[in-house]
């Protein structure tokens, strides 16, 4: 059977994404970032136990607990580090990189994240 050689392409995720890293930060790509959270400087963060489900939700300006977005150095995206509110919610970070689709919800104003 002959070789075929892999070409790699750069993939573009089509649709809005949070991943929960090993290292603890919350990476949110491009496409959830600029769906959501464009103009946003801050995150704040929120679980709800019964639906095992985590909240972010974009703010402007610093608010008394917010989180501040770093966004990456090639504007794809943003991440937070998030590992006192990941341990406080025992929340395995440690597994290795997880990416979760997302939904808006328009009723809190905030991006849900279904834990599986």
């Amino acid at each position: 059977m002959p070789f075929e050689l892999f070409v790699n392409k750069k993939s573009t995720s089509a649709v809005p994404t949070i991943s929960i890293l090993k290292s603890g930060n919350i990476f949110i790509n491009s496409k959830c970032y600029d769906e959501y959270f464009t103009g946003a400087k801050y995150i704040n963060l929120y679980f709800n136990k019964a639906a095992n489900s985590m909240g972010v939700q974009p703010v402007k300006n610093p608010e008394k607990y917010s989180y501040s977005m770093r966004q990456a150095s090639n504007k794809k995206g943003a991440a937070i580090s998030a590992v006192s509110f990941f341990k406080n919610y025992k929340i395995d970070y440690k597994k290795g990189t997880r990416a979760y689709n997302v939904v808006w919800n328009t009723v809190d104003k905030l991006v849900e994240v279904k834990l599986e």
